[in-house]
């Protein structure tokens, strides 16, 4: 489900700087929106968000999912929540940080192909990666790693690891949202 949310945004981000570098987007540049909004929504594909839902349901019906996990704790669940709503952003700072090099380096990177190479990685347990590489991956690189505390913050609540991430997370996503403002606001259009 997480990757779904994460496909939401992530044709919406590229198709965003694929338009900036047409020059096709000075236009929404100077309308009265947001940024952040132009950029997350203008292009998303909202069929994810109905495969996601219909997903949900069919494994409701179904009864593929055990959901014992979610029962025992409802703060662990919470927590779970926001784990896995912070490992969404933490890919959408990844989407915009690469696309806004990409952007600035005027080349013409697989951004697409880059961030599902290294998010294939975020769907293996936390089993798979040794103590130190996850703590790693946690400082670094925290998209590969996020369906991992998800499930940490599901079975054992809020860890060192789980506050960790989160913090991570929001500190990446300030410092990516401060370099995207700073980038448009000395952006005059696509010569400038």
């Amino acid at each position: 489900i997480g990757s779904l949310v994460v496909g939401f945004f992530k044709f919406a981000i590229t198709d965003f700087f694929g338009e900036l570098t047409r020059g096709k987007a000075d236009v929404l540049l100077v309308k009265p929106i947001s940024l952040m909004v132009i950029i997350l929504f203008r292009w998303c594909k909202a069929y994810y968000i109905i495969a996601a839902i219909l997903f949900i349901g069919v494994c409701l019906m179904l009864e593929v999912v055990r959901f014992e996990p979610f029962w025992k704790s409802t703060f662990n669940t919470g927590v779970y929540l926001i784990v896995m709503v912070l490992g969404v952003l933490a890919n959408l700072v990844f989407l915009l940080a690469l696309n806004a090099f990409s952007f600035l380096t005027q080349r013409q990177l697989p951004v697409d192909y880059i961030h599902l190479s290294i998010f294939n990685f975020a769907l293996l347990p936390s089993t798979f990666y040794s103590q130190g590489l996850l703590h790693f991956f946690v400082l670094v690189l925290p998209m590969v790693v996020f369906a991992s505390v998800a499930l940490d913050a599901l079975y054992h609540g809020l860890t060192g690891l789980v506050i960790t991430y989160g913090l991570i997370v929001v500190v990446c996503f300030a410092l990516v949202l401060k370099m995207i403002y700073r980038l448009f606001a000395r952006f005059d259009s696509i010569g400038g």
